[in-house]
């Protein structure tokens, strides 16, 4: 009798300890499950966004139509092809259509379709150009859960970097500066700070560290090119598009068309607060020449996006002018550009350096070149940036005809 009572509390301490363990196998088993699912999502949402992106030209990457077409095409075509059919019959709307939140859940429900093994025996075979952050899903031995875990490491891992980084810079360290900063976004491409200052410093630090304009420029044209390759691993985000458009194109290069491009997409992902993304692409339509989709654009900025903006009152009517000016109706561009010198006094430099440039061409067409000399001398004398060195350049110019005798020929 007492062995089997000794043997019934053996038994019960065992299963005490033992159906607690097996229940806990089975939570961990399910929520692994649930991880490898979530995981296998994240890195088809990852690419599937990549590819829409690649076809949309946002960037610029060879066409799939310039390539051999690959395993990874034809996946994506069809994935693509069901994905907008069904989106069509439904809602009326693409793939393209469709925000990052609803594309999530667009993926989610994709993954426990059959679609799901497909993605994930191409991706193990390596035929997938997998965005980086994504699971090595060529390592058999990796299960995605444990990636989920590794890439948890890797993004602390670049933060400690990205210290060393700032370090660096303080110390004037370029040369170890750069390296450790494209070691930080290839631990973790989604550190979009790290895409933002990494391009600043190539693009306007490094560049003190050499002499020739020409090395100088190699600096920006790194900066393009890690920029690039940040929108490509975070097609989604507006920071990047901006610091392409912005800080490279349009304040670096002045190369306005470019700009005016990378703006667009960064105005299209931009957060509903930012307007300051709006106002730098319709300067960039302005100082690159297109002047008619400027002023549309502030029309709209203002019916739409801050109704109570003077500054948009006031590139309306700057636009208007500029447009008549280009199209030959010089009075009406006079009117337009007094109009801003009385509703507009604060910020008037633009329109009083356009009305002197009209009444001195004027004066000259006229004969007067007196009058014409002594406008453009006064604009000189005002020393106003944009205008300085044409003014300077007529005033020689304008001296050289009175002194030669052939303003007093051409007036008779």
């Amino acid at each position: 009798m007492a062995g089997e009572a000794a043997e019934r509390r053996r038994f019960e301490g065992l299963r005490r300890f033992v159906v607690p363990f097996i229940l806990l196998l089975c939570v961990v088993a399910l929520l692994s499950k649930r991880l490898e699912y979530l995981s296998t999502s994240y890195a088809f949402y990852s690419w599937l966004d990549a590819r829409i992106t690649e076809t949309e030209r946002l960037i610029s990457l060879p066409s799939m139509e310039e390539q051999e077409e690959t395993e990874e095409d034809v996946f994506f075509k069809k994935v693509r092809g069901d994905l907008d059919e069904r989106l069509r019959e439904t809602f009326s709307i693409t793939v393209s259509d469709l925000d990052p939140t609803h594309l999530w859940k667009l993926v989610l429900a994709e993954m426990k379709r059959p679609t799901r093994w497909e993605f994930e025996t191409l991706a193990r075979q390596g035929k997938l150009d997998l965005p980086y952050g994504a699971i090595e899903w060529s390592e058999e031995t990796v299960g995605a859960h444990l990636g989920s875990l590794i890439l948890g490491f890797r993004s602390a891992v670049a933060d400690l970097l990205w210290l060393k980084v700032d370090d660096y810079w303080h110390q004037g360290r370029m040369e170890m500066m750069l390296p450790m900063m494209y070691t930080v976004v290839r631990l973790d491409p989604h550190f979009i700070d790290a895409w933002a200052v990494g391009a600043w410093h190539l693009a306007y630090n490094a560049g003190v560290t050499v002499d020739t304009l020409e090395k100088k420029r190699e600096f920006v044209d790194k900066a393009i090119e890690f920029l690039q390759d940040g929108v490509k691993r975070n097609p989604r985000h507006f920071q990047l598009y901006f610091e392409l458009g912005y800080t490279m194109y349009f304040v670096k290069l002045e190369d306005y068309k470019n700009a005016a491009h990378y703006l667009e997409y960064s105005r299209r992902y931009r957060p509903p607060a930012n307007k300051w993304i709006d106002r730098m692409l319709l300067h960039a339509y302005e100082r690159g020449g297109e002047l008619d989709k400027a002023l549309q654009g502030w029309k709209v900025y203002l019916e739409k996006v801050d109704p109570d903006s003077d500054v948009a009152r006031r590139f309306i009517v700057q636009l208007k002018a500029e447009i008549a000016q280009r199209d030959g109706r010089e009075d009406e561009a006079l009117e337009r550009w007094q109009e801003i010198l009385e509703r507009f006094p604060n910020v008037s430099e633009k329109a009083e350096v356009e009305i002197i440039k009209i009444n001195a061409k004027r004066a000259e067409s006229a004969g007067d070149y007196e009058k014409a000399l002594a406008l453009w001398q006064s604009l000189a004398n005002r020393v106003y940036p944009d205008a300085y060195d044409e003014a300077l350049a007529n005033v020689a110019r304008l001296n050289l005809l009175m002194s030669s005798g052939k303003a007093a020929t051409s007036s008779d």
